[in-house]
């Protein structure tokens, strides 16, 4: 309760009586995190798009998946932030999930893979992320803090330059400029009850990055973009049944122990 307290006052210090900024990683954890320092509970689903030089965007996919977000306070007032997710590629009209799917660029059959990221980063007190990997270019931050009458909105961006990585070593991503953005949205009146463990959010998530290494056209110009929306779940109940059972086939027991 001391930590939704601390949360509260985040929230009420940004009235234009006080004039003084919001906690913008209080309020994120809030949102974003479960109940004090446990994990969040996210479902997500989007379209991934692709685009080469001189053309437009085209669909590609749907993703879908889940993902769990804790934040953990620490004594200097800067934060732990870990996260445990796993996605699926899915069919763009049908939403069955691709066992195998054609690249329309090149026409290759491929087995979409699975997803699995388990994230760890600390965030600074003024909400700066220090970067998660060493040697590469690097901007990631939480905020803005939006307000609009009883809504809340939380951004996160994330930008980085990924360096190809030596001969022999494990990729970080596709080599080049990546980034996104997020936003995680929630009632005012949520927010401020310190008597509401859970906090209901929504929350909506855009990127770019080079093409996949798994699409086949390594060095090929162009980008993809992920345009996804997602809701905070209260438990993995309200995981939609067929992506629960492609979870616990993927990573059985996933959903009762993230990893974080």
């Amino acid at each position: 309760m001391l930590l939704f307290a601390a949360m509260t006052d985040a929230v009420r210090g940004s009235t234009a009586a006080s004039g003084t900024a919001p906690d913008a990683v209080a309020l994120m954890a809030r949102i974003r995190g479960g109940a004090g320092d446990e994990p969040g509970l996210w479902w997500w689903s989007g379209r991934v798009y692709g685009r080469r030089p001189a053309e437009i965007a085209r669909p590609l996919l749907t993703v879908t998946g889940i993902g769990f977000s804790r934040f953990t306070r620490t004594a200097d007032g800067s934060w732990q932030f870990a996260m445990s997710e796993a996605g699926f590629f899915a069919d763009l009209d049908t939403g069955e999930f691709l066992e195998e799917w054609v690249n329309p660029y090149t026409g290759a059959k491929l087995a979409p893979p699975p997803n699995r990221l388990v994230l760890r980063y600390r965030i600074a007190a003024d909400g700066t992320i220090v970067p998660p990997f060493p040697g590469i270019s690097f901007d990631g931050r939480i905020g803005p803090v939006t307000m609009q009458g009883d809504t809340v909105w939380v951004g996160e961006r994330l930008m980085a330059n990924i360096p190809p990585p030596p001969p022999g070593a494990k990729p970080m991503g596709p080599a080049g400029n990546a980034l996104e953005f997020s936003s995680f949205v929630a009632r005012r009146a949520d927010v401020e009850n310190t008597a509401l463990a859970f906090c209901p959010a929504t929350m909506h998530h855009q990127a770019a990055w080079p093409f996949y290494d798994w699409l086949g056209m390594a060095g090929a110009a162009g980008d993809i973009f992920t345009d996804i929306s997602g809701r905070k779940l209260t438990g993995a109940a309200e995981v939609p049944p067929a992506l629960r059972a492609r979870i616990e086939g993927a990573h059985p027991g996933l959903l009762a122990a993230p990893g974080i």
